[in-house]
């Protein structure tokens, strides 16, 4: 898998980076985590600051591009960033287990 970044913005209100990246590969669609990887590798950056937003993989040809956000510090990602969705619904649920479980 290869690696370009095409586009590079300094986003100062937010202490990011965004990025459009072009990523040749050859099979399936690269998963997020490689992706995190290669760029963390091409930035000198932790993998832990990076955020992909989408992946699009082109029909037909073995390239997708991706928008990447890349974070400063952990406190900002955490400030700028929503929590993920699967963390809100697996809370109610295993509250819910419990509940059934003291009844």
């Amino acid at each position: 898998m290869e690696v370009k970044i095409t586009k590079q913005i300094e986003n100062k209100l937010l202490n990011r980076k965004e990025l459009r990246v072009l990523i040749d590969n050859n099979g399936a669609t690269p998963k997020s985590d490689d992706i995190a990887g290669k760029v963390a590798a091409l930035l000198n950056v932790d993998k832990n600051l990076i955020v992909i937003e989408t992946t699009h993989q082109y029909f037909g040809v073995r390239r997708a591009e991706a928008y990447i956000k890349v974070y400063n510090t952990l406190e900002d990602l955490q400030k700028t960033e929503p929590k993920s969705k699967e963390k809100k619904e697996k809370a109610p649920a295993a509250e819910k287990k419990e509940e059934a479980k003291a009844t």
